[in-house]
């Protein structure tokens, strides 16, 4: 509670490199400046994001630059091979993942920038900590301080919005007071050095 969008850019400058080692994502910051956020995104065969999802008030858009992303953009599923793009509009549920055998990489600009770095950061570095699902979505106490935290940058499709507040409004304060952060040292635990970036 409390982060600021220039806290997040500093902490997460252009250069730095982001792991996901549950859900098989890379992400390495291209640009973050307040107006946007772009990150060159590579997702191992098998990978995929945690789970359908909203963006409330931002744009997101993906360019395909090898391998397949399937993809499901409101009730439209679809694939992007190399060279294919789709924009995401704030407020609308998507969710994708590696349709393909091999790596997929893309460059992904998400507009305004916000928190967004952030929110990538913390539910990745949960995962890193251990405190998250198989499929890395974030358990009840963690999710709830998502929400507080990161409540403009992503709402997961399930439990529903209004299910989420309610958690944001009481458990999160519960777990501020007993000790627990998505911020700080979990971000940062998402953190690797440049040189663990696949080539």
């Amino acid at each position: 509670m409390g982060l600021s969008s220039s806290a997040v850019r500093a902490a997460l400058p252009a250069g730095t490199v982001l792991h996901n080692p549950v859900t098989g994502e890379y992400a390495r910051v291209v640009e973050h400046t307040a107006e946007r956020a772009v990150g060159e995104l590579l997702v191992v065969p098998g990978g995929a994001v945690a789970g359908p999802h909203v963006h409330p008030v931002q744009e997101e858009r993906f360019e395909v630059a090898d391998g397949v992303m399937g993809y499901r953009l409101g009730d439209h599923r679809g694939e992007l091979r190399a060279g294919g793009a789709i924009t995401v509009p704030p407020g609308v549920v998507h969710d994708w993942w590696n349709a393909g055998e091999g790596d997929l990489r893309a460059l992904v600009t998400v507009t305004p920038a916000g928190l967004f770095a952030g929110m990538i950061a913390a539910v990745w570095g949960l995962a890193v900590v251990g405190r998250t699902n198989a499929k890395g979505m974030p358990k009840l106490a963690d999710a709830a301080l998502l929400a507080e935290t990161f409540g403009d940058e992503i709402v997961f499709e399930r439990p529903p919005r209004a299910v989420q507040r309610a958690l944001a409004g009481t458990v999160a304060p519960i777990a501020r007071r007993r000790g627990r952060s998505v911020t700080g040292d979990v971000m940062r635990a998402a953190i690797v050095p440049g040189a663990r970036w696949p080539d």
